[in-house]
């Protein structure tokens, strides 16, 4: 299915806008971060060349790079600029490739889980971490009532996401080995709904789809979505949660 779904341009256009690198915003790619470097730390080989993909910050990088002076890393919107639909990277050129946060906006996983694999040495391991189903679930059912209550419909904010046995069967079917995916569940709390939506949009995960609605998120939606999610997910603290759902795939080329 070569249907695009992604506004890439637009992706990359709020990536520039809003910096990762202010800490109050990281903490979820950091997160992450920590489980995808830990992974690989179970793993018996070492891995001296590699690539991260779409880097947002320097904090994955250092877990690496730390007391390890021998270790080639690269990060490909810092030492190298390209979209990761479009990787400009010799065959066999990486003994790991690392993707932190990104999988779920990208147009073709395919064709791109097949570029991963031609850049990667043989044995060489992939590892992306990614949304997962039922993500950010009290944000997307909170919008969709309230946007049903005041006009009578819904239309197209959240993205799509996957399920981690589909995870799985793409990067089976794109020819890697020893697939291994889990899921994990990460909370974070807000004191408002505006907190939430404003640190959404500096993380980078604004809405991008192409055919999102062109309509004006009003005044009267916005104050009814953080009214509804305060009156069906307040906590006992007065706090709301944002609920994400991270898949992290492992696999071997």
């Amino acid at each position: 299915m070569n249907e695009v779904i992604f506004d890439r341009k637009l992706l990359f256009k709020n990536r520039q806008r809003y910096s990762l690198d202010r800490s109050e915003y990281s903490l979820l790619h950091q997160q992450c971060a920590d489980k995808i470097y830990e992974d690989v730390t179970t793993l018996p080989q070492k891995y001296n060349n590699i690539l991260e993909l779409q880097a947002f910050s320097k904090y994955l990088c250092e877990l690496f790079t730390t007391n390890n002076n021998q270790l080639s890393y690269t990060r490909s919107n810092d030492d190298v600029i390209c979209d990761e639909e479009f990787l400009p990277f010799k065959s066999d050129s990486f003994d790991m490739v690392i993707s932190n946060l990104n999988l779920h906006f990208i147009n073709h996983i395919p064709q791109f889980l097949s570029q991963v694999k031609q850049i990667l040495r043989t044995n060489g391991v992939v590892i992306m971490s990614f949304f997962g189903e039922d993500n950010l679930h009290e944000l997307a059912q909170t919008i969709y009532l309230s946007e049903n209550e005041l006009y009578g419909g819904i239309s197209s904010r959240m993205i799509p996401t996957i399920d981690i046995k589909t995870a799985g069967q793409l990067f089976v079917k794109s020819g890697f080995k020893n697939v291994i995916a889990d899921i994990d569940k990460i909370t974070l709390e807000f004191e408002e709904v505006m907190q939430l939506l404003h640190a959404l949009k500096f993380m980078g995960l604004g809405n991008v789809l192409l055919n999102r609605s062109r309509k004006f998120f009003s005044k009267n939606l916005l104050n009814k979505t953080c009214q509804n999610y305060k009156k069906n997910y307040r906590l006992d603290n007065g706090n709301i949660p944002a609920t994400f759902k991270i898949i992290t795939v492992i696999a071997q080329k």
